[in-house]
């Protein structure tokens, strides 16, 4: 690439520097001195994670916030900018797996490395957007009436930009201060966005100076494109010639690209800014006044119907001086532009002219910007705005506040549910999202919903293999086998449930404390004594009196039989020996020998399955034994919690639900989720159709205790009629957005995760082949690997062997 003629010429006034004009920053106040050597300024600078939804409400904190008594020639400047510096998402993500074991190791990693590599190969191809995150930039900017402010002057600026923002907090942007350093780093992420943002700050230097590096260059030579540092990356500027006649804030959610994160996407990193110039009101409003008496002069006019502009000028003037008379409007004047960035100018002009296309649709008319790129990049940068820019950009629009603030590019994507990393996912418009059950105020436990084919045993498999490669202890109750390839392989402990099974379920073994353990011991004995119905309360009461009888004669030595005996010893009550007849297949009949005796299950490895599809020809004594599992692992959180304070345990549940559809099974359910809770445990139950969930009220109960919903797949119908039950409750665009989560078989799985009416998201679960091969669970992808295993061959290497078997076969 040619170097500038200025360069040539041997120009040093065209450095990048010398069009910034960020001098200094008073520490204490991180109040900013901005100076060209004409115009003189003081302001702050913020930046916060973009709002995942607004409402009218939001729309009127905005409005109050930005309709403050500024003094002329104020400006705040409020951007959206998509960065591909994703490092601290994926280092968390990292941090949080400790794991020695080969498989979750390259589990781990193999992740990571696919996620990270997004920033320069889309994810999904279809929609083709590189790996990016948004952060919203605030800055304000009030004029300064001498080059060396003085401390009255810096308070003043802190007081108002205090005033600013927390007014905008108020509006939930989570806004936090930059000092220089942060300042530093946000210029070098905006004018170097693929480098690593380097944080050093020279006291010594002017802060202007520091933002670019030696041989640094931008070159405007070509008149629409603008070229940084001979080639690296190359930008474009779109600015808006006209706003939609009616829109809300709403309409900024689409700038971003279309939320259903398909077609219509900003698929490289991008800077969107609106600047808001804050004029002297009174010289403003007469000049708007003016060109209303002009206009409405030419419009009933003898030439008028020669000019159809006339009608739409006229429309806007006239909403403008309403808004002036009747409302006491502040006027603004307003200009939104949107910088592209890309490593590939031919891939540059193709955004460009998509985006204008699909801005269209959304009845913005942005027009691509041409030989004023300089002025335009230099004035819009933060803190770098000034009236001399305003002037001859010719790019601002006068307008209301009111008006002004439905153009706030400040709604972006959900990001997961902090920064704990426990998992990894991708968002519709390509962001990295973490999401952690135990960033959770409420309670640690979910409901996985997804019909058959969305993925949902390999998701559940996913969430397994992270949590495991965190240190954490899983339990697994299964009915299909689909654990027992990555239980062999992590080297966990498969256990099958089978009638000829030495396993000994004595619910007393391992009680401590009777009053915690009551629940579950009722709801056990309930069950054998009435498989196919449901107790009184009566019977219910004599029950629990006989599990405490039976506790104080024989302790942990207690038995079934000997709750069977204390019910046929009353001799005065035919209900209780009724109750005691009923239980001779658990005290004397088939199944005596899974309840008689100490309880003799192993779960001291870090994962076990449980499985028990074999068990489905006797769903009485399948049911028995679920709750009894149930109760042995939440007896296991007790201790762990004990003796590992802090390590996260978690029990998922799958395949199951018919079993949990049942009153006694939902109150024992109900009651593991507030044991585990008290544990610091989580219990995930997964299902099929989220309508059959709360179509029952016995499974209701478990789905209103669960404070994490990841919903995968879902018929209409079936989201239709969890809505109209009243107790699946989520806003309507969020019910809209639901019925479009889907599938796409070997690409990803897209998940909402769900944790209230308005705070939910929408992920999608992108693997690599090496998480394909490890998480399958039929066909030869299970049954090959499964055999190399029983061979003694490392998991890795098994996993490894299959895809080059594959892959020599292709």
């Amino acid at each position: 690439m040619a170097a500038s003629k200025a360069t040539l010429k041997g120009d040093r006034t065209s450095t990048p520097q010398k069009k910034l004009n960020v001098r200094a920053i008073d520490p204490d106040s991180k109040v900013f001195f901005c100076s060209d050597g004409n115009e003189h300024y003081l302001g702050a600078c913020f930046v916060s994670d973009a709002l995942t939804g607004a409402s009218s409400s939001t729309v009127d904190k905005l409005q109050s916030a930005l309709s403050m008594n500024f003094a002329a020639g104020t400006y705040i400047q409020i951007a959206m900018l998509e960065s591909p510096d994703v490092g601290e998402y994926i280092d968390a993500y990292l941090n949080s797996k400790p794991a020695l074991n080969p498989i979750l190791k390259a589990l781990s990693r193999q992740h990571a490395n696919l996620i990270n590599g997004g920033v320069d190969n889309p994810l999904v191809q279809r929609s083709g957007v590189m790996l990016n995150r948004q952060r919203v930039i605030v800055t304000v900017k009030f004029p300064c009436r001498t080059d060396s402010p003085d401390d009255a002057d810096i308070a003043a600026t802190k007081e108002s930009a205090d005033r600013v923002t927390e007014a905008l907090k108020a509006a939930s942007l989570n806004l936090f201060q930059l000092d220089a350093v942060g300042y530093l780093v946000l210029m070098r992420i905006l004018t170097k966005l693929w480098d690593a943002p380097r944080s050093h700050y020279d006291e010594d230097q002017l802060i202007k100076d520091q933002v670019y590096y030696p041989g640094d260059s931008i070159n405007y030579d070509d008149p629409s494109t603008i070229n940084f540092n001979d080639g690296a990356h190359y930008a474009k500027a779109l600015s808006v010639k006209h706003f939609p006649q009616k829109t809300s804030l709403a309409i900024m959610n689409h700038m971003i690209g279309d939320p259903n994160g398909l077609s219509n996407q900003i698929t490289d990193p991008y800077y969107m800014v609106l600047t808001i110039h804050y004029p002297d009101q009174v010289v403003k409003k007469d000049e708007v006044k003016q060109t209303s008496s002009i206009i409405n002069h030419q419009v009933f006019g003898p030439t008028a119907h020669l000019i159809p502009i006339l009608s739409y000028k006229k429309k806007g003037i006239d909403t403008l001086v309403h808004e002036i008379d009747g409302k006491g409007a502040i006027i603004v004047e307003v200009n939104f532009t949107i910088f592209l960035f890309s490593r590939d100018k031919q891939r540059l002009n193709k955004l460009s002219a998509g985006l204008q296309a699909y801005y269209t649709s959304l009845a913005f008319e942005l027009r691509e910007d041409r030989r004023i790129l300089e002025a335009l990049w230099n004035n819009l940068l933060p803190l770098n705005t000034s009236n001399e820019g305003v002037k001859n950009l010719y790019r601002f629009h006068t307008m209301a506040v009111r008006h002004a603030c439905q153009f706030l590019p400040i709604l972006g994507e959900w990001t997961g549910s902090g920064m704990g990393g426990a998992m990894l996912l991708l968002t519709r418009r390509g962001q990295p999202a973490l999401v952690d059950l135990y960033e959770s105020s409420t309670n640690y436990s979910g409901i996985i919903f997804a019909e058959a084919g969305a993925g949902k045993s390999f998701f559940t498999q996913k969430i397994a293999a992270d949590y495991l490669a965190a240190g954490a202890k899983l339990w697994v109750i299964d009915a299909g086998r689909s654990y027992l390839k990555l239980c062999k392989m992590v080297g966990g402990e498969f256990i099958e449930f089978k009638p000829e099974s030495d396993v000994c379920l004595n619910p007393f073994t391992h009680v401590e404390d009777l009053h915690e353990e009551m629940d579950i011991l009722k709801a056990t004995i309930a069950k054998m004594a009435a498989p196919e119905d449901t107790l009184n309360d009566y019977q219910l009461s004599r029950v629990e009196q006989a599990i405490t009888s039976t506790w104080e004669k024989f302790g942990n030595a207690a038995n079934i039989t000997a709750v069977a005996d204390w019910f046929i010893n009353q001799s005065d009550d035919e209900e209780c020996r009724r109750l005691g007849r009923q239980l001779f297949p658990f005290a004397g009949g088939q199944y005596t020998k899974w309840f008689d005796g100490e309880n003799n299950l192993d779960m001291s490895n870090a994962f076990i399955c449980m499985e028990l599809s074999d068990l489905k020809g006797r769903p009485a004594l399948q049911q028995v034994v679920l709750l009894q599992l149930i109760s042995r692992i939440n007896h296991d959180m007790y201790k762990a919690q004990l003796g590992e304070r802090g390590r996260k345990k978690i029990l998922i549940v799958d395949e199951a639900w018919e079993m949990l559809d049942d009153p006694m099974m939902a109150k024992a359910m109900v009651a593991a989720y507030r044991k585990a809770r008290k544990e610091d445990g989580a219990v995930l139950v997964v299902t099929q159709a989220i309508g059959d969930v709360y179509a029952s009220k016995n499974t209701e109960a478990i789905a209103a205790n669960s404070a994490w919903q990841f919903i995968l797949q879902q018929k209409s119908e079936s989201i239709d009629s969890a809505i109209d039950s009243k107790q699946f409750k989520i806003e309507p665009y969020g019910a809209h957005m639901l019925k479009t989560v889907h599938t796409m078989p070997g690409k990803y799985s897209e998940i909402m995760v769900k944790r209230s009416e308005t705070d939910w998201g929408i992920v999608r679960l992108v693997v690599d082949e090496f998480h394909n091969v490890t998480f399958s669970s039929k066909g030869a992808a299970r049954n090959e690997i499964l055999d190399d295993l029983d061979r003694g061959v490392d998991a890795v290497e098994a996993v490894n062997n299959y895809m080059a078997r594959q892959s020599s076969a292709a």
